[in-house]
């Protein structure tokens, strides 16, 4: 399990998405290229952003 997990300040969907990216980020980067139509080199980190909630 994610560390951290803290179920009453997140849905359930937050918790999914944090969980793929905290496990196996590069499940993202298909996505990035789907929806941004950019595309990253194999072995590309990635970094967090403490953004969520922010309006």
């Amino acid at each position: 399990m994610v560390k951290n997990f803290r179920p009453k300040d997140k849905n359930l969907w937050d918790e999914i998405f944090n969980t793929i990216v905290d496990v196996m980020p590069e499940q993202l980067f298909p996505l990035f290229k789907e929806v941004y139509g950019k595309e990253y080199p194999k072995g590309t980190g990635t970094e967090k952003s403490d953004t969520a909630g922010v309006q």
